[in-house]
């Protein structure tokens, strides 16, 4: 795959966020204030999340009450809902400046700039089965190697957990079917995932990033014919009426969304070591990250199929021939990601991830 796939292909304007502070880089993850429950002093965080807030209604408990009932009221949560603070390519430097405590980061529109974070894992037809395990995954990874809290520490960024919104399919605005690669013919879509790019020129359909706030219009005029993405996608942006067809890829499409909370590293290394833990009790190991936020994505996509069903749209399972026709062309450029992350940082740090991924995947799955 060229280079400048990586570099064109992001939707995500990443160039203003390039700029980092030295200050925020290095070992500063690791430094944090005098740990003493004494300490009266209370945090205002502000949390920016780039989704809806019916989306994960539960979030608001978990920073609102939780959170502040387990740091005996030391920290207090204001929310900022769809964007309206940052939109998803400013999360990055809004942490880093401030702007935002804590944000969530939908990792595919970040893999120009933490491609060991955000693009390894997701990688089309791994072999993710389900939204905990994903997310235990990645908590792993994170723990084995430092590369992985370098680079979003290079951001001014600490990664506190992640959470996967649901596997990807196929979706369009038509009814002639679709079932193996070649029935894209002379269609225009929305992969949201570089490593289809290849796929569709192969034959001889198009491949368009639009960013999901204008992708009702792109829809809605025809200048696109659909996308790759969640069942939940359609609600979060109020596509479902549009939608007349699904493909479902099965097991093959599983759990390829992250998503990963993040927080401003400043304010983590300001923060007493109680409350550092005390935010990591609530939010990852109360399950916060792993089955909070996925549970509400979940409702919302079930709820999509329904009217899917209701609507009469052509839904298609594929079977597993079908299935291994899409993954017989996507799993050999697994590779050609994986040698130009090395190329671009320099190292094989992206190899090391990628065979990992697969030797726990073979732990836990066989």
């Amino acid at each position: 795959m060229k280079k400048k796939l990586l570099r064109s292909g992001c939707f995500v304007i990443a160039v203003s966020m390039l700029v980092i502070l030295a200050a925020a880089c290095g070992d500063n993850e690791n430094q944090t204030t005098t740990d003493t429950a004494s300490d009266d002093r209370t945090w205002e965080f502000t949390i920016a999340m780039t989704h809806a807030e019916i989306v994960s209604p539960n979030w608001h408990r978990v920073f609102g009450s939780e959170l502040y009932e387990q740091s005996g009221g030391r920290i207090n949560s204001t929310f900022y809902w769809a964007g309206s603070l940052l939109t998803i390519p400013e999360v990055p430097r809004g942490l880093q400046v401030g702007t935002a405590t804590i944000a969530n980061m939908p990792s595919p529109n970040y893999v120009d700039i933490l491609p060991l974070n955000t693009r390894i894992l997701q990688l089309p037809f791994i072999g993710l089965r389900d939204a905990i395990t994903t997310a235990e995954i990645y908590m792993q990874l994170l723990n084995e190697f430092p590369e992985m809290r370098e680079e979003m520490a290079q951001m001014g960024i600490i990664p506190l957990g992640a959470t996967p919104l649901g596997r990807y399919d196929l979706k369009l605005i038509d009814t002639n079917p679709v079932r193996v690669p070649s029935d894209l013919a002379g269609r225009q879509i929305v992969p949201y995932k570089l490593e289809f790019l290849p796929l569709l020129e192969t034959y001889n359909a198009a491949g368009s990033f639009i960013p999901p706030g204008q992708i009702f219009e792109a829809l809605e005029r025809g200048v696109v014919d659909g996308y790759i993405a969640t069942w939940a996608f359609a609600g979060f942006f109020g596509l479902t009426d549009l939608i007349h067809q699904h493909i479902d890829f099965g097991q093959w499409g599983a759990f390829q969304e992250v998503n990963i909370f993040a927080m401003s590293l400043a304010t983590w290394n300001e923060l007493p070591e109680y409350l550092q833990n005390t935010i990591m009790d609530v939010l990852w190991y109360d399950g916060g990250f792993r089955d909070i936020y996925y549970g509400d994505t979940a409702v919302l996509a079930q709820a999509q199929r329904d009217i899917a069903t209701e609507k009469g749209d052509l839904i298609i399972t594929l079977t597993q021939e079908e299935m291994d026709v899409w993954a017989s062309y996507i799993l050999p450029l697994h590779q050609q990601t994986i040698d130009e992350i090395n190329d671009l940082r320099g190292d094989d740090v992206a190899q090391r991830i990628y065979n990992r991924i697969l030797e726990i995947l073979g732990e836990r799955f066989g």
